[in-house]
């Protein structure tokens, strides 16, 4: 008896890797997401620290100087807070990039899967029929001989 062989085997490989490459893309790309969150959160970790030591200078009533410096400080904790939160959401649209190549890559696979699995109905359809014949020509053969 023949064996069943997809003759479409060699793409249905070449698309599973594509898609474990764009799983790993894609977890790399959330691995970053992650990272930049918690940069960020650290940041405002940051911002709130600097908070609490402008506002222990103005009830203290230290000098204009001290204060001066501290908002500057506070102003550019903020700009570089705004950069990171700038680069998060470059880092996050990537991200979904990825989330929906890996989609993609998961339905390239699915269409090649279904479409072998029909095929394989169709050669064990086919296979039985073929055993069916033989049966039916050998009984045949059988009866005529007897």
């Amino acid at each position: 008896m023949k064996f069943f062989a997809f003759r479409l085997e060699r793409l249905l490989h070449v698309r599973c890797l594509r898609e474990e490459i764009a799983r790993r893309e894609f977890a790399a790309a959330q691995a970053a997401v992650e990272a930049q969150q918690a940069n960020v959160a650290a940041l405002g970790g940051e911002r709130a620290a600097a908070w609490e030591r402008v506002r222990g200078l103005r009830g203290a009533g230290v000098d204009v100087l001290r204060l001066a410096i501290e908002d500057q400080a506070l102003a550019a904790l903020a700009g570089r807070i705004r950069a990171e939160e700038s680069k998060l959401s470059g880092l996050e649209k990537e991200r979904e990039g990825r989330r929906s190549a890996v989609a993609e890559a998961i339905r390239a696979v699915r269409v090649l899967e279904r479409f072998r699995d029909k095929q394989f109905r169709a050669w064990r359809r086919e296979s039985a029929r073929r055993d069916l014949k033989v049966l039916d020509e050998a009984a045949q053969a059988r009866r005529s001989g007897s």
